[in-house]
């Protein structure tokens, strides 16, 4: 009887084993679903900002003036204020 004891409690142990790794591989095949959601988001997300990048960039590209570029209100106003101050210098030098 021991001999079959012996085998039983192989046996056993297999099975607690086999539980364990069906526990692990359950949670991995999770993790993995959930980092597949988060790869969906993320390219539907990616998709949405180059398609915003191009809408920007059409204006550019269709050679429209400066002005109607996104950072030419910057770029006027530092231009103006450059203006002014170079016009300034020249009135304190007369």
């Amino acid at each position: 009887m021991e001999k079959g004891e012996k085998k039983w409690m192989k046996l056993w142990r297999r099975l607690k084993e086999i539980e364990a790794e069906n526990i692990v591989l359950r949670e991995l095949a999770h993790q993995s679903e959930q980092r597949y959601e988060q790869v969906k988001q993320l390219t539907k997300e990616n998709e949405e900002l180059r398609r915003r990048l191009e809408q920007l960039l059409e204006p550019e590209k269709a050679g429209d003036p400066e002005e109607e570029r996104l950072d030419s209100w910057f770029f006027r106003t530092l231009r103006q204020e450059k203006a002014m101050s170079s016009r300034r210098g020249q009135d304190k030098e007369k």
